[in-house]
């Protein structure tokens, strides 16, 4: 991992997005690690996404947490249980007409940030170029 830090640093990276992030108690500890050493490389700026709510530990690591991640479908009808104002939601697949009701519906659930977009889970939106929307 630190590897790869470094690697990124050189790039002019300035943060860390840990995708598909453990949320039960049992990953604090690593999860806690890898923060304090992308901190020590310069990378301050983190976001945990493990999709989900998470345990309330992962809170005292100051780092912003993405919980919710899934398709449009699931949003819509998702309760939100075990989110807190703030985190970040990211929805995927959302039809390109839906995407601006997308956005909004995550400021209603008070999402601090997201994406919404029309694209699938796993294709980067940035070599795309289409149908993003963030929310920050």
């Amino acid at each position: 991992m630190l590897t790869d830090v470094d690697a990124w640093r050189a790039d002019g990276v300035e943060g860390l997005f840990l995708d598909r992030a453990p949320a039960g108690s049992g990953g604090v500890g690593p999860v806690a690690l890898t923060i304090r050493l992308a901190a020590r490389r310069g990378l301050h700026r983190v976001v945990l996404n493990p999709g989900v709510p998470t345990h309330p530990l992962y809170r005292d690591l100051g780092v912003r947490i993405c919980s919710f991640e899934g398709p449009w479908e699931a949003y819509q009808n998702w309760d939100g249980d075990g989110v807190r104002a703030g985190d970040g939601h990211i929805v995927h697949g959302v039809p390109p007409e839906m995407l601006t009701a997308a956005r909004r519906l995550m400021g209603r659930r008070g999402a601090g940030f997201g994406l919404a977009t029309d694209l699938g889970p796993r294709v980067s939106v940035t070599a795309s170029g289409r149908g993003a929307h963030a929310a920050d």
